[in-house]
């Protein structure tokens, strides 16, 4: 992924006094400006329309928070620059506006770009005859669509036991009551990204004999009617003991 080394400006008028025009550049509807993650974005912020614009002192604001700038860096033109972006910068707002008047202000949302977290193999171990849940992670911008594969051929969802979900954060495939020579072995999750192409997970799906539950009911109640027999042997024995002794 390459950095984005253009210098991107802000946006809107406001005719208000001195009005603060930002100008993004490539402009996007919404007042948007869009990097890649790991990639850098400028944003300038100008005064236009008055005579003293190059003298207004101006401030930065990200989410509401202030943003310190050096002393050389307060006047028109006033340049942000945002390096290394990162998901935590995706849709913050910066806004610039005059220092003694916060109406005359321009703002713009960062929109950053980024793949789904989708890549490696995983195994996943079950017991026949009982269900499993396949899950792969899909948050990614812009949003992906998923496909799953088996032994790398599309999957058939129809009849088997299969089941697929996704939201914008995740892809689930369910397989309702697994058979071994039906459902063994590899399942690949593959999302789809006008933005980043084509990302894989695979889940290789180990199937285990059904092991035999331990029936603890049986031996807890054997154990039961073991000692009371016991604990009425030793009573009707201590009685014929105290027979015998008078």
């Amino acid at each position: 992924m390459k950095p984005l080394s253009c210098l991107l400006l802000l946006c809107y008028v406001c005719h208000l006094g001195a009005g603060v025009k930002v100008v993004l550049s490539p402009l996007e509807a919404g007042g948007y400006v869009s990097g890649q993650v790991g990639g850098t974005v400028s944003l300038t912020c100008t005064v236009e329309g008055g005579a003293s614009g190059q003298d207004e002192e101006l401030e930065w604001y990200r989410n509401g928070h202030m943003v310190q700038l050096n002393p050389n860096n307060r006047h028109s033109p006033s340049r942000l620059c945002l390096q290394n972006l990162t998901t935590d910068d995706h849709l913050v707002t910066y806004t610039c506006h005059l220092k003694k008047n916060f109406t005359v202000s321009a703002s713009a949302k960062v929109n950053v770009l980024f793949p789904p977290s989708v890549s490696g193999m995983e195994t996943v171990t079950v017991e026949e005859g009982q269900a499993v849940v396949l899950l792969c992670s899909v948050w990614a911008n812009p949003q992906v669509s998923v496909t799953w594969r088996k032994d790398d051929k599309p999957l058939n969802l129809v009849g088997d036991g299969f089941t697929v979900y996704q939201d914008s954060r995740e892809a689930r495939l369910t397989i309702g009551r697994i058979r071994r020579a039906q459902h063994q072995p590899n399942y690949t999750c593959v999302t789809h990204s006008s933005e980043f192409g084509e990302n894989t997970k695979t889940f290789q799906l180990m199937v285990e004999d059904r092991k035999t539950p331990f029936p603890v009911g049986p031996v807890v109640a054997g154990c039961v009617v073991a000692l009371c027999t016991s604990a009425m042997a030793i009573v009707a024995r201590w009685d014929r003991v105290k027979k015998c002794c008078k």
